[in-house]
């Protein structure tokens, strides 16, 4: 039986077989340094690659053993039976059975022990642990790690759990996924402000929400490949017990028997709603109603002049698709009902820059186009009145939208949620699309509702045209020296 780790294993068959580092590293696919970490311990392969890792390395050495004709030595110094007839899947089996050594001894050659089971109890304890606990943690992350926690987004918010993430100069990617009751957001609908608060605040992290039913069996805090936490969370008393373990096989088994990859998904993050997939290019601008807030411009009714600087300095396939998109805009001013809504700060974060989003384009208005962009904005209101404009005024109950980042989309049909790029320092996925048609519902009907809130006041053509008449030096000069 093998009692090796998997250096020792890896080690052995490359001195055998005197291969050398770059000779697995180009079989296998990978660079040279990862070779040089598994052999001396610093690191394991992952769980996902280690059968292909396994497989690929065992046949080069299968074919090494057999070409210096050595297969009867290898049997015996690796204790493989004489009647070994596939040398490949033994070496592998070898292989695959030093990884496990590996894990079940919870380190590798160099790594350091792991951590004994820790229990901490009553809510302040467990409190300081995870807000200690996350910030030594989260700036070590590489951006490929997954949080899954098996409990309620809005009770995780009560005990303010999300302010533990709130790391300084963290800026890596982080996929988080965790349950969300639709019910409490039923009877509580304001609570729309709490999910979009947490959605915005973390620009670089991947939420996927699922429903709470499916993740009720299990109240677990998993940060794959690092770490478990078990709580206990009580309602209007917060967390009063969670458990700590790292050791790397019980993580990795809690990880493979809890993962959520089946659950069904509410809402979840991706790279573009505009891929054919989606169908978004094609539909979502083909009803004739639709709610907008935005938070990073008013990428609709931009002048002329500014599409045609688009498309010429954009290339085929995109300036396609631009042009498409300039002339679907005219037919729905002519037809549909548009509801803008766009807090102030906003407003004047975008007057100050001048920079848009207009779908997946990226686009900076020069300081004129702004000021043109501003009329072509007031002419419109005052020419169709199936589309309204809505300024949000801040109040002490809605901080939340003071730096607002996150803006929303919907059709009446289908929504999502897309990122403000600058305030992003990662490779996180920039759009969040809502997959559940009631979460769908609840989360349009809140943003439907702004408009007839006290704090959103309606701006229409006449008003705007005066108030740039009046401001119009203070305008220009405000994006003047910005653009400077």
């Amino acid at each position: 039986m093998i009692v090796e780790t998997y250096p020792i294993a890896l080690k052995k068959f490359m001195k055998f077989t005197k291969t050398k580092s770059v000779t697995l590293a180009e079989r296998i696919g990978y660079d040279v340094s990862y070779i040089s970490k598994w052999i001396n311990g610093a690191k394991l392969p992952s769980s996902r690659a280690i059968e292909r890792v396994n497989e690929d390395a065992a046949a080069l050495f299968a074919e090494t053993i057999e070409k210096l004709d050595r297969r009867e030595d290898c049997c015996r110094y690796f204790s493989f039976p004489d009647t070994t007839e596939d040398l490949t899947f033994a070496i592998s089996d070898y292989l695959s059975r030093a990884y496990r050594t590996s894990l079940q001894n919870g380190r590798t050659e160099k790594s350091k022990k792991s951590w004994p089971v820790r229990i901490v109890t009553s809510h302040q304890k467990a409190a300081h642990f995870l807000k200690d606990l996350f910030r030594k943690k989260i700036p070590t992350l590489t951006g490929k790690e997954e949080l899954v926690i098996y409990g309620e987004f809005f009770d995780f918010y009560d005990d303010g759990f999300w302010s533990y993430l709130d790391v300084p100069s963290h800026y890596k990617r982080l996929r988080i996924r965790i349950g969300l009751d639709k019910e409490k957001l039923r009877r509580h609908p304001k609570y729309v402000t709490r999910l979009y608060a947490v959605l915005n605040r973390f620009m670089d992290a991947e939420f996927t929400f699922y429903d709470f039913s499916a993740l009720s069996d299990a109240n677990l805090i998993i940060l794959k490949d690092q770490f478990v936490i078990q709580y206990s969370l009580q309602s209007h008393r917060g967390m009063m017990m969670c458990s700590y373990i790292d050791d790397p096989a019980v993580v990795h088994d809690i990880y493979e028997r809890f993962g959520v990859h089946h659950t069904p998904k509410l809402l979840t993050h991706i790279q573009s709603p505009w891929n054919d997939d989606y169908g978004y290019r094609t539909s979502f601008y083909e009803t004739s109603r639709f709610c907008f807030f935005l938070t990073n411009g008013i990428e609709y009714l931009l002048p002329q002049e500014v599409f045609d600087r688009l498309i010429s300095e954009s290339s085929a396939d995109r300036a396609g698709n631009i042009e498409r998109l300039c002339i679907t805009w005219e037919e729905i001013i002519a037809k549909a009902r548009v509801s803008l809504i766009v807090p102030t700060p906003s407003f004047m974060r975008y007057l100050e820059t001048g920079h848009i989003d207009l779908t997946d384009v990226q686009y900076t208005l020069t300081p004129s186009e702004r000021i043109e962009h501003l009329k072509v904005i007031a002419r419109t209101l005052t020419q169709s009145q199936g589309i309204t404009l809505s300024t949000m005024h801040l109040s002490p109950a809605f901080l939340s939208y003071k730096e607002a980042n996150l803006s929303f989309y919907s059709n009446y049909r289908m929504s999502f949620f897309k990122k403000n790029t600058l305030a992003m320092n990662s490779q996180a996925d920039p759009f969040y699309i809502i997959v559940d048609k009631e979460l769908d519902k609840m989360v349009l009907d809140y943003f439907d509702s702004m408009t007839k809130a006290s704090y959103c006041q309606p701006c229409n053509g006449p008003e705007l045209e005066s108030k740039i008449r009046i401001y119009q030096h203070m305008l220009e000069k405000i994006t003047s020296l910005a653009g400077a």
